[in-house]
């Protein structure tokens, strides 16, 4: 019997993973409920829904919008005192400073998911960490009492049913074409450490500028590749990127997608240009799909790509780096990569959370 606390403002990978957690969870017969609080606001009303929606047989409790910072605490301890969890898992730092308190003043066991970067003030009395990659647990200080467990992230639910036990046609080819054209996607929100940016520097360093800004180098460069590239996602940095493409047809913002089955279908290369990436579920689910990467030497990807063939790596910030990575990938043309997905099934990371709140609460 668990409570999951997350937040309801982002459907970015840290939701995602509470949600299909919570779910996955519900779905081995585990009494689970997952608590979220409302913002305002456009798109609010969406977000919960794809909430109710994602935790499938588990419960959920959406707290008021108008439920204010310093009561929460008090809400969200009710609710323990009426469902009577054996393990309060928090996800992110609201719901550690909020609910991992009123757990540990009722003496519940707290679990905290690292899925960014260590923040004592927020976590250091959790009994437990869950961190996603071994990089997270060499931040955490020496004097954290706690347990300590790495346990990576797996492919998202969603992708495993529409595509079969791991998604993968090595012989597939984006929709058939057959005219050379490659087509390259990157997936996330539209903010700086995701490098959409960079990544559309580098794509038009890498493959020309449009047609009325040629002149030069880069112009010449544009007839001799037949390229696309598409970008999945909203946020903040949607203004400076249309300025960036400003009327560059190859290459499209495609905004939020709610089915990425058939857009992963469209492409030949997945990248992440992130400046920064935890771990990055986007990376597994273009894996699960058989696509080529090319991926910044970033926090996860360094760690759980290493060794890997299928993946072009660049630097971070980089864009000539990631331009000349961008033209390697073209280089190999349309194909599939037939990635080896065992280590980041749900099963396998399902029972060792199951297996850690049992060592914690022992």
């Amino acid at each position: 019997m668990q409570v999951h606390v997350a937040r309801v403002v982002n459907f970015g990978g840290s939701e995602r993973y509470a949600a299909d957690l919570a779910g996955l969870l519900a779905a081995a017969e585990h009494t689970v409920l997952v608590v979220v609080q409302a913002g305002w606001g456009r798109g609010q009303q969406e977000r919960l829904d794809w909430w109710r929606k994602s935790v499938k047989k588990a419960q959920i409790y959406a707290v008021p919008a108008w439920v204010p910072k310093w009561l929460l605490g008090w809400v969200l301890g009710r609710l323990m005192d009426g469902f009577g969890p054996d393990i309060v898992h928090c996800h992110l730092g609201g719901a550690n400073t909020w609910a991992g308190r009123a757990a540990k003043r009722r003496g519940i066991k707290w679990i905290s998911t690292l899925h960014l970067r260590w923040k004592n003030k927020e976590m250091q009395h959790a009994d437990g960490v869950i961190c996603i990659a071994n990089w997270q647990k060499k931040e955490i200080g020496s004097d954290f009492a706690g347990k300590v467990q790495v346990i990576g992230n797996w492919l998202p639910d969603l992708s495993m049913r529409k595509h079969g036990e791991f998604g993968i046609n090595s012989g597939f080819v984006a929709s058939g074409r057959g005219d050379g054209l490659v087509v390259f996607g990157s997936v996330g929100r539209l903010h700086k450490v995701k490098g959409m940016d960079v990544l559309v520097r580098a794509f038009q360093e890498a493959f020309g500028l449009p047609a009325y800004a040629q002149g030069g180098s880069l112009g010449s460069l544009r007839e001799k590749y037949n390229v696309r590239l598409r970008i999945v996602g909203e946020g903040e940095q949607r203004g400076e990127l249309e300025r960036l493409i400003a009327g560059d047809a190859r290459i499209e913002l495609v905004g939020q997608c709610a089915e990425m089955a058939a857009e992963y279908a469209q492409l030949d290369v997945l990248v992440s240009a992130a400046r920064y990436e935890p771990f990055g579920l986007t990376i597994l689910e273009g894996m699960a799909h058989g696509l080529p990467l090319v991926c910044t030497r970033s926090e996860g990807p360094s760690e759980f790509l290493a060794g890997r063939e299928g993946v072009v790596w660049a630097e971070k910030d980089d864009v000539a780096s990631l331009a000349a990575a961008l033209r390697m990938a073209y280089a190999g043309g349309p194909r599939r990569v037939v990635w080896e997905m065992g280590d980041f099934m749900p099963a396998r990371a399902v029972a060792a959370i199951e297996r850690f709140y049992e060592n914690v609460r022992s």
